[in-house]
């Protein structure tokens, strides 16, 4: 009985939150704690976003989004295009502690620090 009624709250969530269900993601590169120089790459997957930036301290990048992420398919129960990529200079950001998030339409699903 208890299954059934999350069964039915999950349903009804769906009909009138679609995009708060389908807001997953992760940010896969960089890792937490990690150490970043010269050419990055900022990847991970996010399912059924319109645009997937990443803030860095408070610059906004454009990532590359939708891109072949089969494994990523059931997940999110797609065609597995939900991957992400994108190329810069870690050096731009300067010495120090940075705080990278994943957004998705402007929401953040993740986030890492790095030096």
């Amino acid at each position: 009985m208890k299954l059934m009624r999350m069964a039915a709250a999950y349903g009804l969530l769906h009909l009138v939150f679609p995009a708060l269900l389908l807001a997953q993601g992760v940010l896969e590169n960089p890792q937490d704690a990690s150490s970043l120089s010269g050419i990055t790459v900022f990847s991970g997957w996010v399912c059924g976003a319109e645009q997937v930036t990443i803030d860095v301290d408070g610059t906004i990048i454009q990532a590359a989004y939708p891109t072949s992420r089969l494994d990523t398919a059931e997940r999110c129960g797609d065609d597995g295009n939900n991957g992400f990529g994108l190329l810069f200079n870690a050096n731009l950001f300067g010495d120090g502690e940075h705080t990278a998030r994943l957004l998705a339409d402007g929401v953040e699903l993740d986030r890492a620090t790095f030096t």
